[in-house]
């Protein structure tokens, strides 16, 4: 047991350790930019751009994305609104067919009886569109009406072939869940990712509010439909074949963060395991050696990092129940020294968290001890994900519903 004590530390802080230049640099350069200072500006004759919109059963929201992409700050000749719709036993089909018709040549709508999952919606819209850069939204996405217009303009550099924009969440004052899911969110996005980014390491999708040159995406053959977290899978796969993903924050889209405990674990354990799954797929990137691939190996074994965690919060516990039993309380030591060094990144962590959102106010603090429960019950979550790949667990890619409910504040900002 003092063994795997041992492991469990020697883990935690060689995985945490390696991942500091990337949170320090992205904080760094969240709290310096601006969106206007990030993004490259646009000239000349602008490339044509497909939105795509996969959906199944979204009567809820689907229409209120429509209309944001209607209203796409973009030559109204140059992109097209592309929705798959595949399934749906709701109004989805209806609402989708209305605004086809109303907006005829604007809006193209696609209706597949049996429903494959989104990589297969993906695939079949990367068919039937005809942009040379294809951007990929979720059915419940509002888009700033910049977002299309400023990923373009990352994309016209020539070494740039994909951005993945942020996503900032709609709902983020409805409950306890939701605020934390949004405290997370960012700290991921605008200094884990940002970090990254910065630093020409591994950027993941998200799987919505990207961007992707479609003649790359031919090339590597689309989305693997055999994929959970198609998202991840796609950037990997990229940086096989040589591409490296960046970030842009000021690419921007909101979305709806799960309201609901049920919601927020299907969602992750479908998350993690995806990740997990994609880093033993793709663990033969380190046969070539190189900083990025190296890093796109850490990166996704996070997911594993995060059961790690909680069996060092075991061993925490165990051996302050019954330390006398090891020997000189070395089991002790390791176990509480993994959970403290845990603690003390958690919550320079959530310091940052707080210290992203707007307006600052000291009573953001009072939600950072909130964090730490956050952070062990996605522990457990991994930990389901883990378990189900050992038994061997079919796949399913769990759908996670969307209610249309957009918080006051986030409305006025939205509309703002």
């Amino acid at each position: 047991m003092s063994v795997l004590a041992a492991f469990v530390l020697v883990a935690i802080y060689v995985w945490t350790l390696y991942s500091l230049p990337s949170l320090l640099t992205g904080l760094i350069h969240s709290l310096r930019q601006t969106h206007e200072e990030s993004s490259p500006a646009a000239t000349g004759k602008q490339p044509f751009v497909s939105v795509v919109v996969p959906a199944k059963n979204e009567e809820k929201v689907i229409g209120r994305l429509l209309e944001t992409c209607l209203r796409i700050d973009y030559p109204p000749d140059r992109f097209e609104i592309v929705v798959v719709e595949d399934g749906s036993t709701d109004r989805t089909q209806r609402i989708c067919e209305s605004y086809a018709k109303k907006y005829p040549g604007k809006i193209r709508f696609f209706h597949r009886s049996e429903s494959n999952g989104k990589p297969s919606s993906l695939n079949f819209a990367l068919q039937h569109s005809q942009g040379e850069i294809v951007g990929i939204f979720d059915a419940d996405s509002v888009l700033e009406p910049s977002a299309v217009r400023r990923a373009v303009a990352f994309l016209r550099e020539p070494s740039a072939v994909a951005v993945q924009g942020m996503a900032r969440s709609l709902n983020s004052r409805l409950n306890f869940l939701t605020r934390l899911i949004s405290y997370e969110e960012q700290t991921w996005q605008n200094v884990y990712i940002a970090g990254k980014s910065a630093l020409r390491l591994f950027v993941p999708f998200t799987g919505s509010c990207l961007f992707v040159k479609r003649s790359v995406l031919q090339a590597i053959g689309g989305w693997d439909e055999g994929s959970i977290a198609e998202d991840v899978e796609l950037a990997a796969r990229l940086l096989r074949f040589g591409y490296i993903v960046r970030y842009a924050p000021s690419v921007v889209a909101y979305q709806e963060s799960p309201s609901e405990l049920s919601q927020f674990f299907n969602q992750r354990t479908r998350w993690f395991r995806g990740y997990m799954e994609t880093a033993i797929k793709y663990g033969v990137l380190l046969l070539k050696p190189s900083l990025v691939n190296f890093d796109a190996e850490m990166t996704m074994t996070g997911s594993f990092m995060m059961t790690v965690s909680l069996i060092g919060y075991l061993i925490g516990l165990y051996s302050f129940l019954d330390a006398s039993r090891f020997s000189g309380g070395v089991f002790a030591l390791l176990g509480w020294s993994a959970s403290c060094f845990t603690v003390v990144v958690l919550t320079a962590l959530a310091i940052a968290a707080v210290a992203l959102q707007k307006p600052r106010r000291l009573r953001n603090l009072l939600w950072i001890p909130l964090i730490y429960g956050y952070w062990f019950f996605q522990a457990v979550i991994a930990s389901r994900a883990f378990i189900q790949i050992v038994l061997g667990r079919p796949r399913i890619w769990s759908k996670t519903s969307k209610s249309g409910i957009t918080t006051p504040e986030v409305a006025h900002e939205v509309h703002s």
